[in-house]
């Protein structure tokens, strides 16, 4: 699932997710601020989680999930680059 979550720390800042099969959120992060697909009816960012963001992710104790973001809206799926 894709949520969006802020750090406990901090109150103010908005963060993209990815959950992990731990449990845990891994942040999100764009590749560049242009659309990456677009079509008629809309345009779309690629996000992707950092390899160093990953594993083991930020826990429960350090993260408030805020809400889970619909499948129809953002979907994740996993891709490999380089290697």
């Amino acid at each position: 699932d894709v949520v969006l979550f802020r750090r406990r720390e901090t109150t103010t800042t908005l963060e993209l997710g990815a959950v992990q099969e731990n449990g845990n959120v891994a942040p999100l992060s764009t590749w560049t601020l242009e659309s990456a697909y677009t079509s008629e009816t809309s345009d779309m960012m690629e996000f992707v989680a950092d390899e160093e963001d990953m594993f083991p992710g930020l826990s429960s104790d350090e993260i408030e999930v805020l809400c889970v973001l619909d499948g129809s809206v953002m979907s994740y799926g996993s891709r490999q680059v380089g290697g």
